[in-house]
């Protein structure tokens, strides 16, 4: 039923009505209102692209759910319902962007151990960077650009050996960016800390990222020389060429 322009709302009495189902894909329409529970049955949902609005849904503990897409709707209030009361130890992919949450992150990942995916981005979310997002062992791809994060980056962020996205752009992050990245992270395609308060100078460590194809710090207040290392980098921030001077210096507030 995606992109079916449906425009009603989705009442609770909806889920009776499917006792069975265990995928559900109605993105892409106009539904409205809240979305008070997800049932345990379902393996899938996605409902993108909607007009949903209100509080996160519940969640039950025997929930067997794989994929949670509410993405591009108008969803407020706090992830703490959401990611606290319930162990999603079984999902994949957790996609919240473009809504507006807000308040701070849940400190409570290691429910959540099983993620591949997740994507927090363009919301309202404030405060530090949970230090049990380390929990997140098989995270492949982590997205929270355009919130109001600040702090540093938590160093147990080092143990999220499969990373190959990891994105922070928009962001209030302060303090050096850490050389951990380049040690530990070594599967990373593409580094997004753009438009932070990053400052100090950029280490060489990062020379380890020979699979990054993207390397964006533009926007911070990074000083010093770029590490010669970056000339075999695909895309330096927004200069789209293979070719850049190993001897420039980074403009204070961005390059």
């Amino acid at each position: 039923m995606r992109n079916t322009k449906i425009s009603s709302t989705m009442p609770e009495s909806f889920w009776r009505s499917f006792p069975n189902l265990e995928v559900l894909d109605m993105s892409q329409n106009q539904i409205q209102g809240r979305l008070f529970e997800i049932p345990a049955t379902l393996y899938e949902v996605e409902l993108s692209s909607n007009l949903f609005s209100g509080k996160l849904p519940k969640l039950f503990n025997s929930s067997m759910l794989k994929l949670l897409d509410l993405s591009n709707n108008s969803f407020t209030g706090s992830l703490f319902h959401l990611l606290c009361s319930w162990g999603g130890n079984v999902t994949d992919a957790l996609n919240l962007a473009n809504n507006h949450l807000s308040g701070a992150i849940p400190d409570c990942w290691e429910k959540w151990q099983s993620l591949i995916f997740l994507n927090l981005e363009n919301n309202n979310l404030s405060g530090v960077i949970p230090t049990t997002m380390g929990y997140l062992s098989y995270l492949v791809s982590l997205n929270m650009c355009k919130n109001k994060l600040s702090g540093r980056l938590p160093a147990s962020l080092m143990w999220l050996k499969e990373l190959q996205i990891l994105e922070f752009a928009s962001n209030e992050l302060v303090g050096s960016i850490p050389t951990w990245i380049g040690t530990e992270l070594l599967d990373l395609r593409i580094l997004n800390l753009r438009s932070n308060s990053f400052d100090g100078t950029i280490s060489h460590e990062l020379c380890y990222l020979t699979a990054i194809q993207i390397l964006d710090f533009a926007h911070n207040n990074l000083s010093g020389n770029i590490p010669r290392c970056f000339n075999n980098f695909t895309v330096l921030s927004k200069k789209e060429t293979t070719e850049i001077n190993p001897d420039s210096v980074l403009s204070l507030p961005g390059y």
